[in-house]
């Protein structure tokens, strides 16, 4: 892992239960709805972008970060295989202690959690600065480089600039830029409740029957209350034919084998989630939509404008 620079935000080994061949060498079809295209992968050109989790900290490895997930990836692996790899899957709670902490970081590590890290953070400093500005004899540090970046080393703005400028920012124009090692930090602070919530649950295996419409993933795959599920906290596929339920209720049975529907509404909650990026084994992609009506591949729902921080090759 010396010098990785490519961080999978989902792991390699959990995207090969999506491709056409359940292997880390099978083909990925990777839909992008932000641009609306689509394109075959595999599990190791999917699911990542450069340096995601490098954090800059005195003392502390550049991957820390990124071999902590690992290990966390190490010994959820041969306890995932023991639902996704077989016909008959094992109840959950025999494998739950691997496999719930890999769940946790599923739902901590991802684009969309960083980002509502960021944006929180944003929020709070502009909250923060107009009370502060009457008494900075000087534009504070955080925004100092961004708005007046063009001057000369020493030189600071006229008074004119510094209003012009701080006008700007207040209108939303300057995108603050949080440092990445303290987002991770703050991101990784969320780890134990969720894992806590998540162990707190009633976990059901899902494994869809032969016949039956593939489950889909997406680059933010943990769900969460999950709509039309009556009693449903939790929801993940873990593969492209078993998904796990953590439910407040106890189920009746811990392995189940539901029907075309349940495909549909898991597949629709997980692009109701998905940031930009979907998964998939096929272009056969069911899902229901709010109106009731099946979609497939070709009205997949859009996103914004493409973001070009997110990579999926």
């Amino acid at each position: 892992m010396a010098g990785a620079r490519k961080h999978h935000y989902i792991p390699r080994f959990f995207l090969a239960g999506f491709t056409n061949e359940g292997t880390k060498e099978g083909r990925l079809l990777v839909c992008d709805l932000n641009a609306g295209k689509r394109w075959w992968s595999d599990p190791n050109g999917a699911g990542h972008q450069r340096d995601f989790y490098r954090i800059d900290l005195a003392g502390y490895d550049p991957l820390e970060v990124e071999k902590a997930f690992q290990e966390i990836e190490d010994a959820a692996a041969p306890a995932l295989r023991k639902l996704t790899g077989t016909e008959e899957p094992s109840p959950f709670d025999e494998i739950a202690t691997e496999v719930l902490p890999l769940l946790a970081s599923l739902a901590i590590r991802v684009p969309t959690s960083r980002r509502g890290v960021e944006r929180a953070s944003e929020r709070v400093v502009r909250a923060a600065i107009p009370k502060a500005l009457p008494r900075l004899p000087k534009p504070p540090p955080i925004i100092h480089s961004r708005l007046f970046g063009h001057l000369a080393p020493g030189v600071e703005p006229s008074p004119e600039e510094y209003e012009a400028a701080m006008l700007k920012f207040f209108e939303d124009e300057v995108r603050i830029e949080i440092d990445q090692t303290w987002s991770i930090a703050h991101m990784l602070s969320g780890f134990d409740f969720v894992l806590k919530k998540l162990a707190e649950l009633y976990w059901t295996v899902a494994a869809l029957p032969p016949g039956t419409p593939d489950f889909i993933t997406s680059d933010n795959p943990m769900l969460f209350r999950g709509a039309g599920l009556s009693g449903v906290s939790a929801i993940i596929a873990l593969s492209r034919r078993v998904a796990a339920v953590g439910s407040v209720y106890e189920p009746e049975r811990p392995v189940i084998h539901p029907d075309a529907r349940f495909a549909g509404l898991v597949n629709a909650l997980t692009l109701a989630a998905a940031e930009r990026y979907v998964f998939s084994a096929s272009e056969q992609i069911y899902w229901k939509k709010n109106d009731g009506t099946v979609g497939d591949i070709s009205d997949l729902p859009r996103r914004g404008d493409e973001d070009p921080e997110l990579g999926a090759t």
